[in-house]
């Protein structure tokens, strides 16, 4: 009975293990964006106050909770361009607010309660092809809600004209932002990769271990079970 207790524990070990080397996939959320836009990144306050950008994703975008440690913009559609020189202050939320409905004259009304300080970045110089921000781990839970991503922005003086993949229209639900750059809000947003906190992968020599400790149960339990008959 113990041999029996000790291999299902040990193979639960293994299995554990090697599941863990898959670890989790990003979510990107906009795969097939229609152009380039300025904002936040790459227009200034010509636009108007330019102080807020937010942008809302559909719960149904996310098929299981995760942990967010980082946010992916891309720069592919029209490449090149500087940033806005702006410093950016990133906060996430589980908000009530629905995509194409963002209050947009009062942004404080779309951040949700569990509101959590993300990153606070300054953007200067040529963009890269790939915008990655990372910062302190969010959990998500999209059974509680749609998220939401609010930028607080200071500084950007410049036109930098750095224009990331979006939907300028037509995103269909599956986001849309609010800001006061300038207008457009409703089936508009920036595509977005979410990065997501790996599984810890376990060394080779663990899962090595393991595996020779459940052969060798195995082995013995063979045995036992001979030396019976």
């Amino acid at each position: 009975m113990k041999a029996r207790i000790a291999l299902k524990v040990l193979s639960l070990a293994v299995v554990f293990l090697l599941l863990s080397v898959a670890g989790r996939a990003d979510v990107l959320v906009g795969g097939n964006p229609n152009g380039g836009n300025y904002y936040p990144f790459g227009a200034n306050n010509v636009y108007g106050p330019a102080t807020t950008y937010q942008q809302v994703y559909a719960a149904s975008n996310f098929s299981a909770p995760l942990t967010i440690t980082g946010l992916q913009f891309f720069d592919t559609l029209h490449p090149g361009g500087d940033f806005n020189g702006g410093t950016f202050t990133i906060s996430l939320s589980t908000t009530s607010a629905q995509v194409d409905a963002l209050d947009t004259t009062n942004f404080a009304n779309n951040i949700g309660l569990n509101d959590q300080a993300f990153a606070t970045v300054t953007l200067t110089g040529t963009a890269p092809s790939i915008l990655t921000i990372s910062g302190t781990p969010f959990f998500y839970d999209p059974s509680q809600g749609n998220l939401l991503v609010n930028m607080l922005v200071t500084g950007n003086s410049l036109f930098g004209g750095v224009g990331f993949d979006a939907y300028n229209g037509g995103a269909n639900g599956i986001f849309s932002r609010a800001h006061d750059f300038g207008s457009e809000f409703a089936g508009w947003g920036l595509e977005t990769n979410f990065v997501t906190e790996s599984a810890v992968t376990p060394e080779p020599s663990s899962i090595l271990l393991a595996g020779t400790g459940l052969a060798a149960l195995v082995r013995a339990m063979r045995r036992r079970r001979t030396a019976q008959r």
